[in-house]
């Protein structure tokens, strides 16, 4: 189903951009000797007595360090990343020449701090659109925001939160009655003189995204919030409209955010800049994931897209984030559904409030049970998941199934390369019934039948020998599935499966649009590390797509290609987008159409 015309504002946002790239273009500069090394950066957090351009220039990365990382990065993408052909297919993207033209940029370019390096190369791998596919950096980049949060509310940039210990921080200092003057429902009309839709779709190429609609929902979020591309100054001008029509304007302060293992440069731009640090608030940084969360000490208020009115059982990661909530939901009489909203699929195992363990599908399937037992039908709602572990994909739609239900599932394929074939030719001392290593070996035989044919792809392939659990009697509710280009990876991996083995009713816009990922061994040959230890990221190397019918048969490359997901997202069968009516009133239009797609025949 395509999109309404309103996203057409979508359509070339990354040209401009692109066109700044093609005036540095030349050949082969990663043909020439660059030698000079950079020391090991410092990482530490302290205050800078005086000598901060010592500092900062002992931190700097002088020209030939900047080509010589952007020449690596460019070798580790063009031997190892599984996208090369499809992304020339799919959106005539050379990787080749586009990584060519990152690297002619360096050589242009006189800004040796690091923190503008590494904007530059979030930019050059941006435009991949592939979300999988991120520039990140070693030590983490202060977080800097202002308290305020946003969202992309029907092509509008719209206040849904604020911070409200950091906005009462910021009265106290100020003088001000900031509270007074911008609302929840707010729009944004502008940020430092620039209409507030173009400077979030500025702040949209240096994300990496699979859709241009999810990397423009990011740079609205970005707006206010972000760990690159940093403000010029400690204060950003903002007029907002509110929702009594009257216009403010507000000027707005940045406040600086740091790990254990900040950046120190990026600490000394901040602060040279006059962006203050601030402990008002609590921030957690995940090192492995690279991404800052916020704590519940900051006393946000505002909507909340998870809050449906319940008291949900909820369940949680190993570090104490939420993952499952269970709940049932009634929106009127003889209306009553059973949600479920899983946040993550990374957690093989969760805990209750208890911190009693659970196996990960184990609290799924006993909700399923009661559901069916209850004839209840159930709301999925994977909106805000970042992905995680495919195999539970195809393990939540077999829950999902009917009693001996044939299923389409989910097929993958590998490239042919040397870093593919090393790391699967690992022989891992395990039992032959342990299900992930039997996984390793199918895709290594793969791989063997494709050197052998001279293929730079394995043939596109379903996992043998997969055992699904299943429900007793099997699930034969009714199913809705609420999504959002926020649904990443596996997540959408499990709303493609549903949608076509016709298990559940899609609710929403579309999925993010990844088709590939990562598969190693023990982890190992995905990931990639530059000999500065500046950046360290994995690059993907297997794709994944949808089979056509059941009991599908392993086929060429060429033949199934079209198959694999990547920049092709999931639509819904049913069109809903976060409207106002959401914001103000905690989900209001969710719940409607969710009525609307379960009980439309009980009205």
């Amino acid at each position: 189903m395509a999109l309404p015309k309103r996203h057409a504002v979508l359509n070339n946002f990354f040209a401009f951009s692109m066109l700044l790239l093609s005036s540095w273009a030349s050949a082969g500069i990663c043909d020439r000797s660059v030698t000079h090394l950079l020391e090991t950066p410092l990482l530490f957090r302290t205050s800078f007595g005086g000598f901060e351009n010592d500092i900062a220039k002992k931190l700097e990365l002088s020209k030939s360090d900047r080509i010589n990382i952007a020449c690596q990065i460019k070798e580790a993408i063009l031997s190892r990343y599984s996208l090369i052909d499809l992304k020339k297919e799919r959106l005539n993207l050379d990787s080749d020449d586009l990584l060519e033209l990152c690297v002619q940029r360096e050589v242009r370019s006189d800004s040796n701090n690091r923190p503008a390096f590494a904007d530059r190369m979030k930019a050059c791998l941006a435009f991949f659109q592939d979300s999988h596919l991120q520039a990140r950096l070693v030590s983490g980049m202060p977080l800097v925001y202002n308290g305020v949060v946003l969202s992309l509310v029907r092509g509008k940039v719209v206040v849904t939160g604020l911070h409200s210990k950091l906005i009462s921080f910021v009265e106290k200092q100020d003088q001000v009655e900031l509270s007074k003057k911008i609302q929840i429902g707010a729009e944004v009309v502008s940020v430092d003189d620039v209409p507030a839709l173009d400077a979030a779709k500025k702040l949209a190429t240096y994300i990496s995204s699979s859709s241009r609609l999810a990397a423009l929902r990011e740079g609205v979020d970005a707006l206010f919030s972000r760990d690159f591309h940093y403000p010029l100054k400690s204060t950003s001008r903002v007029i907002v409209k509110n929702l009594d029509g009257k216009k403010e304007t507000l000027d707005l302060r940045w406040f600086g955010v740091y790990s254990d293992t900040v950046s120190l440069d990026a600490a000394l731009l901040l602060s040279r800049r006059g962006i203050q640090d601030s402990d008002s608030v609590t921030w957690n940084f995940n090192s492995e994931k690279n991404t800052w969360s916020l704590s519940g000490t900051a006393g946000f208020v505002g909507y909340d897209e998870a809050e449906f009115g319940t008291a949900p059982a909820t369940f949680y990661s190993s570090g104490g984030q939420p993952v499952l909530h269970f709940s049932q939901a009634a929106q009127a009489p003889n209306q009553t559904y059973c949600l479920l909203q899983i946040r993550s699929f990374n957690e093989r195992r969760v805990f209750d409030s208890n911190n009693k363990e659970f196996e990960f599908l184990a609290p799924i399937s006993y909700f399923l049970e009661y559901c069916e037992g209850q004839k209840l039908p159930v709301v999925l709602d994977l909106r805000n998941n970042g992905g995680g572990l495919p195999r539970f994909a195809s393990s939540l739609l077999s829950l999902f199934s009917k009693t001996q239900e044939k299923l389409i599932l989910d097929v993958t394929s590998l490239r042919m390369s040397d870093s593919n074939f090393r790391a699967f030719a690992i022989r891992l001392p395990a039992p032959a019934s342990a299900a992930p290593y039997d996984l390793f070996q199918q895709k290594f035989d793969m791989l063997v039948a494709a050197s052998k044919t001279g293929a730079k792809f394995t043939q596109l392939f379903t996992i043998d020998g997969l055992k699904l659990p299943s429900l007793k009697n099997g699930f034969n509710q009714k199913i809705a599935v609420l999504i959002s280009p926020s649904c990443v990876s596996a997540c959408e991996m499990t709303a493609a499966l549903l949608k076509a083995n016709r298990r559940g009713i899609l609710i929403g816009s579309q999925t993010n649009g990844t088709g590939a990922g990562f598969s190693m061994p023990l982890d190992v040959g995905a990931e990639f590390a530059d000999s500065f230890g500046i950046f360290k990221f994995k690059i993907p190397n297997h794709l994944f797509g949808i089979a056509e019918k059941p009991d599908f048969e392993s086929i060429d490359y060429a033949k199934g290609k079209h198959l694999l997901s990547e920049n092709r997202p999931t639509t819904a069968d049913v069109f809903y987008e976060t409207h106002m009516n959401d914001v103000l009133n905690q989900n209001a239009g969710w719940k409607a159409k969710i009525s609307e797609v379960l009980f439309e025949s009980v009205r």
